[in-house]
């Protein structure tokens, strides 16, 4: 990996998402931050398990995400960000097989006793949308089991596609030592595709929720 790895992806438009939109377009703009964060830590865990065949620090117990990586290689604490868009560390468990990362939300209060349930929902939990959307924002092996608003909006169709870009160009650079395309310059993704598919995804999307084209 090189010493500058940065990932940086332009939107030109965040869609809404319905009533929380309308009602809290800041509140709104947060979460999705938030919630790409989440899904780009995510990425960074499942890189790390991929290479040393387990999550950072998989004792069980629930701590800051910026504490299971203090004695990793320095590549993998340099591009984890472990604040969420409110400035408050996400929380982060894990065990051998799963693990979870947790953001307090908006009011910055904790919902449950996290740090006393020791479990960790994994991927077959229902999926919880959440009444308000200041609440928790709970993310078990890269799927959102707690979260503010459904999966049909556009921020949300948006979060999921760059997710999956971003795991095919983290993964590309891993094998080649610098990301896919000119560092230099933001290009389209549609132009970078060639160098992804089909080893490190089957299709990448060129455009986010709002129709709007990526650009890396």
């Amino acid at each position: 990996m090189t010493n500058t790895v940065a990932f940086l992806m332009a939107l030109a438009v965040l869609g809404s998402s319905g009533t929380v939109a309308a009602e809290h377009p800041a509140l709104e703009e947060n979460v999705t931050e938030t919630m790409l964060t989440m899904r780009t830590a995510g990425a960074v865990l499942e890189a790390y398990r991929q290479e040393y065949g387990l999550y950072p620090t998989a004792d069980g117990q629930l701590r800051p995400l910026k504490e299971a990586f203090r004695a990793e290689p320095p590549r993998y604490r340099k591009i984890i960000n472990d604040k969420d868009a409110w400035g408050q560390s996400l929380f982060y468990r894990a065990n051998s097989r799963s693990y979870v990362l947790i953001s307090f939300g908006a009011d910055r209060v904790a919902e449950q006793d996290y740090e006393g349930d020791t479990s960790i929902p994994g991927r077959t939990v229902q999926i919880i949308d959440a009444v308000e959307p200041i609440q928790d924002l709970v993310m078990a092996d890269g799927r959102f089991v707690q979260r503010p608003f459904g999966d049909t909006g556009p921020a949300f169709v948006t979060i999921n596609e760059m997710n999956r870009i971003f795991i095919a160009a983290a993964s590309f650079a891993i094998d080649n030592n610098r990301y896919p395309g000119d560092a230099s310059a933001f290009v389209p993704v549609a132009e970078i595709a060639s160098d992804l598919i089909p080893t490190y995804a089957s299709d990448i999307p060129s455009n986010d929720g709002s129709s709007c084209p990526f650009r890396l």
